[in-house]
């Protein structure tokens, strides 16, 4: 499997040979750089037309690592991770992230030579292109800037499309898929559902889907396709941008946003709201809860109900509730809505509807369950079909999501918490390393058939 160029990696400095070598380096980087220079001007002339040239630019550290990045169209393009490692294994062929020129997705591919040497090229769009002046000799000073030889890479003319099927509503994400069709040129097509209906109808049409990219809004219909051998396995590049506890084990589904399972409460006439959701269903709630059960965060709250407690003590909470008359409520928002109305004390919803609402609304989290399905920390997240044409658009898209952009537009937009490395959880909201979710592998959400199931014996579901 390809792995990141990554500065993370164990690092063991690697020595330089001896100074014999110099008066050839000096050379050799001289040379290289006029190469560059040259290669830069004519590539400038040429920005009108359909291919452009790019460069591999390659420096060693003193602690072994090899440093790259890429030239075209006379500036230097920076990858975020594109460290090669002191001791990389030799022929393993590292990947650094992607940055992106005209339309085309471009990555530095490197992998490490018996001799000591590294010979590197470029990946645009998945296709792997290797100069002819590729070598980064092991006795390489340090500190020193050395350009390869150009590859062409061609620019399409059209930027082609999309198709999403998404089980995020329109009003949350409808947005962002606008900012990324105008800002790629890609022709997004998007057929809106609920998360649990988008990942049935995939699983239905198989191979026929037409959909490129499914976008849900909850790990277990996520799972579900997973599991159904109906997403394709993401690149290192992907993977290495999330932790692994919010993506699949093998790469077949991302985490693009997280959200808190939390109650809804109104703190007036909650004044000691209860520790878990389990005690809901004491007579003093009785009229006073509401539930939204069609809505798919809450279906996998239940699944990770079943998952930790069992199917007999998760059938048990569903029944008392009921027997407590728990209002239901078509999603997750009204439920806010009613607390701050009087008309609703408690509500199960996530955390990020109540900072749809202005800030002296009254109505405020309380997190419960610790290390229990209360509090369990579920996320959005977006996989690849197996059975899509249109790789480069997606993973395009999947990379968009999990950009400093798409990241910081769920932390301002959608309240949600960000998953990628590098943008923090919105001010005032309880950080995710601070809060003491359940340990379950999202991935044990799969079982949406079974929950189903369950919510409609027990009369949840009509």
């Amino acid at each position: 499997m390809e792995n990141e160029i990554s500065g993370a990696a164990r690092l063991r400095p690697r020595h330089m040979k001896g100074s014999r070598w110099r008066p050839l380096l000096v050379f050799v980087a001289l040379a290289a750089l006029i190469a560059g220079a040259l290669s830069a001007m004519a590539s400038a002339g040429a920005q009108d037309g359909s291919d452009f040239e790019v460069q591999v630019r390659a420096q060693l550290h003193d602690d072994g690592r090899i440093e790259f990045g890429l030239h075209a169209e006379g500036q230097n393009l920076t990858p975020t991770l594109r460290f090669f490692p002191a001791d990389a294994s030799v022929g393993r062929l590292l990947v650094s992230s992607v940055v992106e020129l005209r339309g085309v997705q471009l990555q530095v591919i490197a992998r490490r030579q018996a001799d000591g040497d590294t010979e590197f090229g470029v990946r645009a769009d998945g296709e792997d292109l290797w100069p002819s002046g590729r070598i980064f000799p092991a006795s390489t000073a340090a500190d020193v800037w050395l350009v390869s030889s150009a590859v062409m890479v061609m620019s399409p003319d059209d930027a082609g499309d999309l198709v999403i099927y998404s089980g995020r509503g329109e009003s949350l994400v409808g947005e962002l898929i606008n900012r990324f069709e105008q800002q790629t040129g890609i022709d997004v097509k998007v057929r809106y559902g609920n998360t649990a209906g988008m990942a049935l109808a995939i699983s239905e049409e198989g191979d026929r889907s037409p959909a490129d990219v499914y976008y849900g809004q909850d790990a277990g219909a996520l799972a579900f396709l997973a599991e159904e051998g109906l997403t394709a396995q993401l690149p290192a590049d992907i993977t290495a941008m999330v932790d692994s506890e919010f993506q699949d084990d093998d790469g077949r589904w991302i985490a693009t946003s997280g959200r808190a399972r939390v109650l809804i409460i109104s703190p007036e006439r909650v004044p000691n709201p209860p520790d878990s959701v389990f005690d809901l269903i004491d007579p003093e709630w009785n009229g006073r809860i509401g539930w939204a059960p069609t809505n798919g965060s809450f279906q996998a709250f239940v699944t990770a109900m079943r998952q930790i407690h069992g199917e007999a003590v998760t059938e048990a909470w569903l029944r008392g509730m009921i027997a407590n008359d728990v209002r239901v409520y078509p999603k997750n928002t009204p439920q806010v809505q009613a607390v701050g109305d009087g008309e609703l004390d408690i509500g199960l919803v996530n955390h990020y509807y109540l900072f749809r609402f202005d800030a002296d609304w009254p109505a405020e989290n309380h997190f419960t369950d610790a290390g229990g399905a209360g509090a369990l920390i579920n996320v959005a997240g977006v996989a690849m079909l197996e059975s899509t044409t249109n790789r480069a658009n997606a993973l395009r898209f999947i990379r968009f999501l999990l950009s400093e952009a798409g990241q910081t537009y769920f932390r301002e937009q959608t309240n949600e918490y960000p998953v990628a490395s590098g943008v923090s959880a919105r001010p005032g909201l309880t950080p995710l390393d601070e809060l003491n979710p359940p340990s379950l592998a999202l991935t044990s959400l799969s079982d949406l058939d079974g929950t189903l199931e369950l919510l409609q014996k027990v009369g949840a579901l009509q």
